[in-house]
């Protein structure tokens, strides 16, 4: 019997010894220090801004459980299919509303949409309804006008004035109603909006030799003005919040982190729909995408004018900086296999896109500067139509299927 019972004794020590090593070894994130966040600071006018420098992604070794679709995920967790996806400017987020547009479209799942503009933004605007009026779109199934019945929405995805206590007022009253959003490096996003939306010409500015004239422009600008933080704003926190005490900031941020249940990052876009994909218990092709309004080239900015675009950015960058460290623990929680998923995830993608897009022009409008539009592949399935999603034509049909508007507003998008 000691006999048995030390050969037992011997063993487990044998593999707990070689669970150690493995895990020393093919999981650097965790054995080599050097890969762990580290800190950069750079010290503003009131407030340090601390820039977290992400493990590269060779560092991390993690892979997917189900290397299958849907059939294996049913089993253990329930699909989300309600949800608030807080819409943030130039952060890719137009890619994932698209997205979720699909998940949406294919499952007849209602959206809230403004009555009125293009693709139902609402644009900062609060959604409004009352007995006899509303400014957004009634669910599916619900006559116009019947507004006592506006209710019972699944999915919001649009640019909005975040009010949590109106949205749960028409939203689906599900235990499962998850808030999330997108988040992308302040100085990055900053620049993305600056040019995408052609402020620069608000500054008599031109695009041609922006590099230069980018640092004495910001530089004479007083707090709360040139478009910073916009991030913030767009999460429903208040300029007085943004701009007041770092404590009422700092508040202000740890009830955002109570309330979302994830924050994607534009910087890991693939690796956050990893996450999401989990969280939500989605499947491999519901997180596919193809890129909606990306900018052909970017303005280079020098370590000048970049540190001086966080200077304005403090707040912004105090946001990023909690959420990605939040992102990194979460990838750290998702299990053991993380980096097998990523590759199977990317090699879908391209296979996808090879099947789906056709060509890719560089479009642009009088308020917008030049963007990348993809178009559907010849012969394409439905599913690709909805993936490529070109001019926003599935957009487009949800608006009809809860609306049926077919004014003039909506002709210029087919």
């Amino acid at each position: 019997m000691n006999k048995h019972w030390l050969t037992h004794l011997i063993s487990l020590s044998v593999g707990v010894i070689l669970g150690v090593q493995m895990a020393w070894r093919y999981c650097p994130y965790f054995s080599n220090r050097s890969l762990l966040p580290s800190f950069k600071q750079n010290v503003s006018l009131s407030r340090k801004i601390l820039l977290l420098v992400p493990p590269s992604e060779s560092s991390l070794s993690r892979t997917i459980q189900n290397k299958d679709d849907s059939s294996q995920v049913s089993d253990r967790c329930n699909v989300t299919s309600n949800f608030v996806f807080l819409k943030t400017h130039k952060t890719g987020s137009s890619t994932l509303r698209s997205l979720t547009c699909r998940f949406g479209y294919f499952r007849n799942l209602s959206f809230v949409l403004g009555a009125g503009g293009i693709i139902g933004h609402l644009n900062q605007v609060s959604i409004k309804f009352g007995k006899n009026s509303s400014n957004i779109l009634p669910p599916i199934g619900v006559p116009r006008g019947n507004y006592a019945s506006y209710k019972n929405y699944n999915i919001s995805n649009i640019h909005l004035s975040f009010n949590e206590r109106t949205l749960k007022r028409i939203m689906y009253p599900a235990a499962d109603l998850k808030y999330f959003t997108i988040l992308r490096e302040p100085s990055q996003q900053w620049l993305s909006y600056f040019t995408y939306f052609k402020k620069y010409k608000d500054a008599g500015l031109k695009y041609d030799n922006l590099s230069e004239t980018i640092l004495p422009y910001i530089k004479q600008l007083p707090p709360g003005k040139g478009y910073f933080n916009l991030q913030l704003h767009d999460l429903g926190i208040k300029s007085a919040v943004i701009y007041g005490s770092p404590e009422a900031l700092n508040e202000a941020i740890q009830r955002l982190d109570k309330k979302l249940a994830l924050v994607l990052i534009t910087e890991y876009f693939d690796e956050s729909l990893l996450l999401m994909k989990q969280m939500f218990c989605w499947n491999f092709t519901d997180i596919l995408y193809v890129k909606k309004r990306q900018q052909p080239s970017k303005v280079v900015v020098d370590k000048a004018t970049r540190k001086e675009i966080l200077r304005h950015s403090a707040p912004d960058v105090a946001l990023y900086n909690h959420f990605l460290r939040v992102f990194w623990r979460k990838v750290e929680e998702y299990g053991p296999t993380f980096q097998e998923d990523l590759k199977t995830f990317r090699k879908l993608l391209n296979e996808t896109w090879d099947k789906c897009i056709g060509k890719a022009v560089a479009e642009k409008s009088p308020d917008r500067y030049f963007y990348i539009e993809n178009f559907l592949a010849a012969n394409s399935s439905t599913f690709c139509w909805a993936l490529v999603n070109s001019k926003f034509a599935m957009d487009v049909e949800i608006v009809r299927r809860q609306g049926k508007l077919s004014d003039k507003r909506w002709k210029k998008l087919e």
